[in-house]
């Protein structure tokens, strides 16, 4: 059961990842007049440098799953 249990959680994670890349898509949309391009560039980098951080712990993970014998 522990493992079906961490499969379901890596599919949770997959999910949250799945959000990540819609919330990225949000903030590649045009500066409105309110925001100056300096913002929606800080906000770019920030939102991509915590994709990138989630991104490498959830691949180890998912790896590890898929290489454990059943």
């Amino acid at each position: 059961m522990p493992l079906v249990q961490a499969f379901l959680d890596d599919l949770a994670q997959l999910g949250r990842i799945a959000q990540d890349e819609r919330e990225l898509e949000r903030l590649l949309s045009l500066p409105t007049a309110t925001e100056s391009g300096w913002t929606v560039g800080y906000r770019l980098a920030l939102s991509v440098a915590k994709h990138n951080t989630s991104h490498g712990g959830q691949i180890a993970r998912i790896r590890q799953i898929l290489s454990a014998q059943i």
